[in-house]
């Protein structure tokens, strides 16, 4: 699986397949890379793994791939990134909700939080741009954990 995503990565950044922002690459198959520092993005996996597996509403994460030689030819200055690849949400930032259903939002975004730090966790770095609603689902998700800390 690691190489088919490694794949799939190398021709999203090839493509310039960016979603919302530099640092996000889509993949396909509702799949999302997010770019940062080695240490930012092991960790960010980490707590995202943790959350998953004790049934947190967060994206489920898949892999950390680190950048082989293949990818230096798009980055010509050298890359110090890694990328975390997860599953991608559907969805709108908490903070660009309709007015009427941000309280809503918010107090579910609130509970996943609570139930985070039940588990130990020190969310670091909350708020509205940290959340996503699927309206659908009409779920929260909790994302960007780069610098969330386990207790």
């Amino acid at each position: 699986m690691k190489k088919e995503l490694t794949n799939k990565l190398r021709n999203a950044i090839k493509n310039k397949s960016n979603k919302y922002t530099s640092h996000i690459f889509e993949l396909g198959d509702n799949l999302i890379a997010k770019k940062s520092r080695l240490g930012r993005t092991k960790n960010e996996y980490k707590i995202n793994k943790f959350l998953y597996e004790n049934e947190i509403s967060v994206p489920e994460p898949l892999e950390l791939i680190k950048p082989d030689n293949l990818f230096r030819r798009y980055f010509p200055g050298g890359i110090k990134n890694c990328f975390l690849i997860r599953k991608d949400i559907s969805g709108e930032g908490l903070s660009y909700l309709n007015i009427n259903l941000q309280p809503k939002a918010f107090e579910k975004y609130t509970q996943e939080l609570d139930k985070s730090r039940k588990l130990g966790l020190i969310p670091v770095d909350f708020g509205g741009n940290n959340g996503i609603f699927n309206f659908q689902e009409q779920k929260v998700y909790l994302i960007d954990f780069e610098a969330w800390k386990m207790n």
